[in-house]
């Protein structure tokens, strides 16, 4: 494994993860949140929690670089994508259902997250394909 590309993935993967959660939960689904908000906790306990948040952030970008660099083959984007698709599918599969079964809340809010999570991993794909493709030229 590249040192350079999994670092530098890994950084680019975590800005991608915490940009693109924070769009999807703050904004394309804050009116379920609204709707739920019974289910969640305060504001006050859950802003203070956020470093937690950002931790995962940082461990699954560096999971996911990880394992992309073990098959890299070097295809383009279009790599990053399927592999982020696959990826994105076991953490949306595991995530959203287990939380579906156990929270209750709306199918909509459980869909929104389970596109949003899909969407987010295969854009963290392509952005990781197109890092190990810069210093697979160099």
């Amino acid at each position: 494994m590249k040192t350079k590309p999994f670092i530098i993935g890994s950084l680019a993967t975590f800005v991608t993860v915490a940009v693109l959660n924070m769009l999807l939960h703050g904004v394309v689904l804050s009116k379920l949140y609204e709707i739920t908000k019974d289910v969640w906790r305060v504001e006050g306990v859950r802003g203070g929690m956020m470093p937690l948040m950002y931790l995962s952030y940082l461990l699954i970008s560096f999971v996911f670089v990880y394992l992309f660099g073990c098959g890299y083959r070097g295809k383009g984007w279009a790599e990053g994508v399927r592999f982020g698709l696959i990826f994105g599918m076991a953490m949306a599969f595991a995530g959203t259902i287990e939380k579906f079964v156990y929270l209750d809340i709306p199918v909509r809010l459980a869909l929104g997250w389970f596109m949003g999570t899909l969407f987010q991993y295969m854009i963290m794909g392509m952005i990781t394909a197109v890092i190990y493709r810069k210093f697979k030229e160099e």
